[in-house]
């Protein structure tokens, strides 16, 4: 599996984990309320709370794993401009409902990821031809 698919699932079953101990929570908590107003019994409710702490945290352990294994992370380096730019333009539509300066955001968050990756690239490329021309130098030297 390569590095990028593993920070990707990674991140995917890391939300899902911190989604899933949120839905967890949220029923133990309504179960709770239920149970004060009504007097209803809720101990039938304690087992699928369990197994949904315990698949969240499976799968929380899971994500640190992959995140752990993954050798390279230089690609991430790239990426992060662009989504914290998304995030910022999103997060506060969501929150206040009012777009200000999201569009200038994104868009000097998309150019500044841009300009990482055509770095990189443009690195990884001079060194490949620098190590090509070496190996062909000690070959025709030979």
């Amino acid at each position: 599996m390569s590095d990028m698919v593993k920070s990707c699932l990674g991140v995917v079953l890391l939300f899902v984990a911190i989604g899933m101990a949120l839905v967890v929570l949220a029923s133990a908590t309504l179960a709770a309320i239920i149970f004060q107003f009504t007097g209803t019994d809720i101990s039938g409710l304690q087992f699928p709370t369990l197994i949904g702490i315990g698949l969240a945290i499976v799968l929380f352990i899971y994500a640190i794993y992959l995140f752990i294994s993954i050798r390279d992370y230089s690609w991430l380096s790239v990426t992060i401009p662009g989504v914290l730019s998304g995030l910022y333009a999103i997060l506060p539509d969501l929150l206040m409902g009012q777009p200000t300066d999201d569009i200038v955001v994104l868009v000097a968050g998309a150019g500044l990821s841009a300009l990482l990756a055509y770095r990189k690239q443009r690195r990884e490329t001079t060194e490949a031809l620098e190590a090509g021309e070496s190996l062909l130098n000690d070959r025709l030297g030979q």
